[in-house]
């Protein structure tokens, strides 16, 4: 069970992790309480099924958590409810998807790709 707290316009929600010891989850005031009780929902969910590791999370859990800010994901996986998001660069993803279809494609097809990264970079910041 997890309680929600609301002090002085600040929300934080409080759970008891598996060896007893309390954890908080801070959202501060930029978050309403709406997204609170939502998120309290989310943590009182994640807890039971890793209480209970032969039953999955349900889908909307997850569409929740996949949907919510990245400050919410990292704070949950700071208290390990979920794991850490993976962060890329975009010059990491178009290499790792290059490298994934360069095997499948004709050598013409990947070039064409190469001229579109090249494009996409003449854009858009490589470490972003």
């Amino acid at each position: 069970m997890a309680s929600l707290i609301v002090k002085n316009g600040a929300t934080s929600i409080q759970f008891y992790d598996r060896d007893e010891t309390r954890k908080t989850i801070s959202l501060g005031k930029k978050f309403s309480s709406m997204t609170g009780q939502e998120l309290k929902g989310v943590i009182e969910k994640l807890v039971y099924f890793r209480d209970n590791p032969s039953l999955v999370v349900d889908k909307r859990t997850l569409v929740w958590i996949e949907t919510a800010p990245d400050i919410i994901r990292e704070k949950l996986a700071a208290v390990g409810l979920i794991k850490e998001p993976q962060k890329q660069t975009c010059q990491e993803l178009w290499n790792t998807y290059l490298d994934e279809i360069q095997a499948e494609i004709k050598q013409t097809t990947f070039g064409l790709y190469e001229t579109a990264k090249r494009r996409f970079f003449s854009f858009f910041d490589k470490d972003r």
